[in-house]
Formats: C-alpha cells, structure tokens, sequence
C-alpha cells in the first residue's frame, strides 16, 4: 500500500470527527499557522532525558542517570529534582507517569538497585509528600517498563514478566493472556515473550493495547509483538506475519481508535478492517504521543509529526529541537515536548514559540 495513502487510511476517522458537535452549519474559521522560528538549541539543558510526561503545564523529566525533575513550564524557575537521596529507587528512569489522583510512578527498567533480591529496582511512587518503592513482592518483576492509567481509573504495568493491573495501586493482579489466548477475540495466535514495553487505551471501546518486546531467554529469543485486550477480556495479537516490520514492538499509541506500534524496525498502523499492519517509517522509533489530530514519533533522526490530512512533517535541529536524538515525546492540546541526548524543548502551538526548560 501506498505510504501516504496507509497513513490517510489510518487517520480519516479522526479526521471526519472535526467538529461534529455543531450542527449549526456554520463553520469555524481555521487558525493561521504559525510563522514557525526555530529556538536557540544552545538554550537546551544538556541532560540525556529518556522519559517525558505532561500534566497540565506541570513537565516531570526522567533522566538517564540523573534523576527526576518536576517542571512548571509557566514558571521555569519553579524547577524540583528528584534523586535516591529524596526517596527514588535509582536515579535512571525509563519512563513517568502521573495518575487521576495525582500520584506520579516511575519505572526503571534494568537499572541496577543491589539491595533488592532481584538486584533490579521495581517501581517509585510519589503521593505528593514522599518517595515508596513497590518491588517484587507485590508485582511480577522488579524490571518495570511502562505504567499507565486507563480512562476509567485501571493502572496498567509493563514488566519483563507480564503485565499488571491494580485498582489504587496497592495491590496488583497479571495479565498476559497473550501467551495461550485462553480467552480468545477475533484474531489470537499465541506470543511467545512476556516482556511488555508500551501500554495505551482506546478511550472510545475500553480496548487496552501493549507493545511486547522480544525477550531472551537463554540462547533462545522469543518474539513479542502487539496485544490487545478488549472490554470483555478477550485476547487479539498480531505479530510480523500480520506486516508488523518486527517481531519486538516497544511503543503504542490510539489515535481515532487506530492502534499504532512502534518498533527499532519502524512505525506501523493497523488496518482494523483486514486486520494487517501497514508500515509507514523504517526509523526506528522510541516514543509515541498523540496530540488532538495528530500523532508524534521519537527516532534518532528527529521527530516525525503525522497529520489527519496525510501529510506528514520532520522536525529536527533545523527547527529547534535540542538533539535530533529525539529518546521520548510528550503532548497536552497545546504543547508538545521532546526529550533529547541534549535536553528538553517544548513548542507551544497557542503562542507559536519554544520553551527551553
């Protein structure tokens, strides 16, 4: 299929969706796009940042080795950082998350921590006062990937065993029907890694998706992929048989109920009609955002920004990003944020201008 017209099929249904809530027969005026002027990446904060989340105008920044930062982007004086001496389990975060009720997690993928039985570090979570750490007495793994929240309040963890679900955080339930399909949806074959990198929802079916990574276990690897586990339970997986370009998916976005997948082999959308992957870049990817319309991509080249019309835009150094090795993005309606090898720039669309945190 042709690339752009596998991205217009991807993303027509956000597209068609643009203001149907006025029937009103008038129509809104477009905003004049932006005089766009590249920023002084000199200005960038030079930090190997591996983890962005946005909550509000409130930017938490997860650091390669150098803990946590907590950001009002209203108020850039306003800058709190978070290290093992206030309470983190390691100052390497791999990726941030903030809940309904305010608490924020962190995970830290292999870092090491040798005081735990498992030498790895588990979670962190911050009630707004202190610093915990859940560890493998209460989840699956101490090598935690990704945490989210589903719209109607389930955290969701991705662990190097599987993935967890808990109401309030304090006691976790695993999920990882993927490997037998015992509960089978429309298209189930069984994967064969535990290791779950990515977790999102579809906030219009209660679908929750995640991007299974290639696990290596002993000499053997065992190939992931994504999973799907719909409002009823059930278990649909898709693998490179179905045009995944790899068989280790490490991102996940939904954008207007399609899924989108993230791999170091590419990006790919899937075709909910014929049930099969389209690739639309073979760069690989590190990070997936959405913002209103439009779908963003982290590479070592840059970012990539999809529109709703089909076309598509890179962003790299030219047009002000710190490092166009773009390691994580982060997106509310009006501000976008990408995580660099060099610092975090931050575009605000209402003001057409950057901030440099």
């Amino acid at each position: 299929m042709n690339l752009r017209r596998a991205l217009l099929v991807a993303l027509v249904g956000v597209a068609l969706t643009a203001g149907c809530g006025d029937d009103s027969g008038s129509t809104a005026a477009e905003p004049e796009a932006c005089a766009f002027s590249p920023g002084d990446s000199a200005m960038a904060t030079a930090r190997d940042v591996t983890a962005l989340t946005l909550d509000g105008d409130t930017l938490w920044i997860g650091t390669e080795d150098d803990g946590l930062t907590r950001l009002d982007l209203t108020d850039l004086a306003s800058a709190t950082r978070f290290t093992t001496s206030d309470g983190v389990a390691a100052d390497a975060i791999h990726s941030v998350a903030v809940a309904l009720d305010g608490q924020v997690w962190l995970t830290h993928a292999r870092a090491v921590c040798p005081e735990t039985t498992t030498g790895y570090c588990g979670v962190s979570r911050f009630d707004g006062s202190s610093w915990s750490t859940i560890t493998q007495d209460t989840i699956l793994s101490d090598r935690a990937y990704a945490l989210a929240q589903s719209p109607s309040g389930t955290l969701w963890l991705g662990a190097h065993d599987g993935a967890m679900f808990s109401q309030g955080g304090s006691t976790w339930d695993a999920w990882f029907d993927w490997q037998d399909c015992n509960s089978p949806g429309d298209h189930c074959s069984p994967l064969f890694s535990f290791t779950v990198q990515g977790v999102a929802f579809d906030a219009q079916t209660n679908d929750t998706w995640f991007a299974i990574d290639q696990q290596q276990l002993g000499v053997s690897p065992k190939p992931g992929g994504v999973a799907r586990r719909d409002a009823d339970g059930r278990t649909d997986t898709w693998d490179r048989d179905d045009g995944l370009p790899s068989n280790r998916a490490t991102s996940i976005a939904v954008l207007g109920g399609i899924p989108w997948a993230g791999s170091p082999a590419g990006l790919a959308s899937l075709d909910l009609s014929s049930q099969t992957w389209s690739t639309w870049s073979d760069l690989a990817i590190n990070d997936l955002a959405v913002q209103n319309e439009q779908l963003w991509a982290a590479t070592d080249e840059g970012a990539l920004l999809l529109n709703a019309d089909g076309s598509s835009e890179s962003w790299t150094t030219a047009e002000g990003l710190p490092s166009n090795e773009v390691r994580a993005v982060a997106a509310t309606d009006d501000v976008v944020c990408f995580g660099t090898s060099a610092g975090v720039g931050c575009y605000r669309s209402s003001t057409c201008g950057w901030i440099w945190p």
